[in-house]
């Protein structure tokens, strides 16, 4: 069975011109106006790593109230479509690809997103720089480095 909980926005109504949202997560929910749902903040993790992605998603949810995680490059991409997220948090080692080699497919599809490279091979950091990403983090992962990369990129406070 499918967590509902992980698809937050939900249309349920409302006009052309004001369509109604549904925000979703466990064991409460608020409806919204389209146009407010573009003002929440939005966190797009692409890594393979179940784990990381239930320890970034804990680390985060107070700040970002919509939180997706995407095990490859294409669901990252097709989620960063849908989604576009304020930031995106991409692994490089993925079962379809090289993150820092799609880099230039997220920053085509979501130009505003900040996004962060993160990999354990401490020798990619410059090129992920010089390909358009906003910051570099090495593995394994500290949170308080990510919540301090993504304070820089949101320009304000965790």
């Amino acid at each position: 069975m499918a967590d509902i909980t992980s698809k937050l926005f939900i249309c349920i109504g409302g006009t052309q011109h004001e369509p109604v949202m549904v925000h979703m997560e466990p064991n409460k929910f608020c409806i919204m106006k389209e146009e407010n749902v573009a003002n929440v903040p939005r966190v797009l993790i692409v890594d393979d790593e179940v784990e990381i992605g239930i320890l970034l998603k804990r680390a985060l949810r107070k700040k970002f109230p919509v939180i997706e995680h995407a095990l490859s490059i294409e669901e990252g991409l097709s989620l960063a479509g849908a989604l576009k997220p304020n930031i995106v948090l991409l692994d490089n080692n993925l079962p379809d690809g090289s993150g820092i080699e799609r880099l230039g497919d997220f920053i085509n599809l979501i130009p505003r997103s900040n996004i962060i490279v993160v990999s354990a091979m401490t020798h990619l950091g410059k090129l992920a720089l010089e390909k358009g990403a906003f910051a570099f983090i090495e593995k394994p992962l500290s949170v308080q480095a990510i919540l301090q990369k993504i304070d820089e990129a949101c320009g304000h406070s965790m």
